[in-house]
């Protein structure tokens, strides 16, 4: 007979952390939820007794990211929400901000209805009559799709890493 591998149980770490969910060989892998003694926690996928997958992070003083995990850090696609209602949809490598994302002002912020985003460093603000203010090649174009795009460059819409190729009204 086959021993079970996977079962579901509650485990109390050396640091005083609190894990309820799937357990491989004794190690959180699966899904799971683990409450720290500051009052962080993580809800989501594990892997060898790391983050790993698709999770939610609360911070103890409100702030969380729900998004992709690899071996503990955050990588992918993920949104950060902070305390003021700020938020940062977009890329993440090794647990930082990587290459394309959009940062939200929070709703009460003087700069409501306006959007910034961010591609390897380069800017866009966009306010909410429509003018702009570009750098580093990142332009605005009036096009249906426009509102379903992070960006534009070079004619395409970037979006998640997926393309669409920009349709021109044909001039008669």
């Amino acid at each position: 007979m086959a021993s079970l591998d996977f079962v579901v149980d509650t485990f109390v770490g050396a640091d005083g952390s609190r894990y309820y969910g799937t357990l491989r060989n004794g190690v959180p892998s699966g899904l799971g939820t683990c409450i720290w003694p500051n009052n962080c926690h993580y809800d989501g996928e594990w892997r060898n007794g790391v983050m790993h997958g698709f999770g939610t992070y609360v911070w103890k003083n409100g702030q969380r990211y729900d998004g992709e995990w690899k071996d503990g850090r955050r990588e992918g696609i993920g949104i950060k929400t902070y305390v003021d209602g700020s938020m940062y949809d977009g890329f993440w490598r090794a647990g930082k901000k990587h290459g394309l994302g959009v940062f939200r002002p929070a709703p009460k912020s003087p700069t409501v209805g306006a959007t910034a985003t961010i591609m390897a460093g380069s800017r866009r603000l966009e306010r909410s009559r429509g003018s702009s203010s570009s750098r580093a090649g990142l332009a605005r174009r009036a096009s249906p799709l426009a509102a379903a795009c992070t960006m534009w460059r070079a004619a395409r819409c970037w979006q998640r890493q997926r393309t669409m190729q920009q349709q021109e009204p044909r001039r008669q």
